[in-house]
């Protein structure tokens, strides 16, 4: 009877040990069944070329080119976790209207995301959070440093336009032999070309040495040279010179 119960043992251990033999097989059976294929679309965007290997856990790594409507072809390195979720880190460098950008960059379900620098003359947008839509229009904002000033800058940018917007307060002053002047307003920001334009608006107070008399002038799309800040204003019929970016 004992020895019964001992092959009826021996018996149920067996089946157990095959049942997990062949589990354990169709798992890493399932998982290294998957295999990269030569296209593939990853957040809106077809990636073409791609070519890799998998692990046995379903991970892997792969290369391949990202098609960006309007923006080039760059090659984008892609990974794959054990669990399925597939991403991409690629170097974009494109000049979309003739201006030069380049940035790094991810690529996954949720879209094309990075950071970049828009090389516009003479000042850059630098530090620009860039997203990009499957169509290849790009929006995002970095920042524009004026001098002493960092204004906040917005930008878009497609295959065939580009462009920028931003906006900082400023105040400047002015001594003339009869009058001093200071002024108090904003530098709005511009792109003309691959060029950053500079304006200043805002309004102008003069005291008068002579009188002490006070006046006061709104002034607006005042040209600033983006290179030193130096933008000039009419003030009552004289021509004063102010440095925006000097404080």
């Amino acid at each position: 009877m004992s020895s019964v119960r001992f092959g009826l043992r021996r018996m149920t251990t067996m089946a157990l040990c095959v049942v997990l033999l062949v589990c354990a097989l169709a798992v890493a059976v399932g998982a290294g069944a998957w295999q990269w294929p030569a296209q593939l679309t990853l957040g809106g965007f077809i990636v073409t070329g791609v070519s890799g290997s998998i692990r046995a856990d379903g991970s892997g790594t792969a290369n391949g080119v990202l098609r960006i409507p309007g923006l080039g072809s760059p090659a984008i390195s892609l990974t794959r976790s054990a669990a399925g979720e597939i991403s991409g880190t690629l170097n974009i460098s494109a000049k979309p209207a003739g201006v030069e950008f380049q940035g790094g960059f991810v690529l996954e379900n949720a879209g094309l995301k990075g950071r970049g620098t828009v090389r516009t003359s003479p000042r850059q947008v630098v530090d620009a959070s860039i997203s990009i839509n499957p169509s290849g229009q790009a929006s995002g904002a970095g920042v524009v440093q004026l001098g002493g000033l960092i204004v906040p800058a917005k930008v878009n940018f497609s295959q065939n336009s580009c462009g920028i917007s931003g906006s900082a307060p400023t105040r400047a002053e002015a001594d003339t032999p009869l009058a001093a002047y200071e002024f108090n307003g904003n530098l709005d920001l511009g792109l003309s070309g691959t060029k950053i334009t500079v304006t200043a608006r805002g309004a102008v107070r003069r005291t008068g040495k002579l009188a002490n008399q006070v006046t006061t002038q709104d002034v607006s799309n005042v040209p600033v040279d983006p290179s030193d800040g130096q933008g000039k204003v009419n003030v009552g019929g004289v021509n004063v010179v102010f440095d925006f970016f000097g404080s």
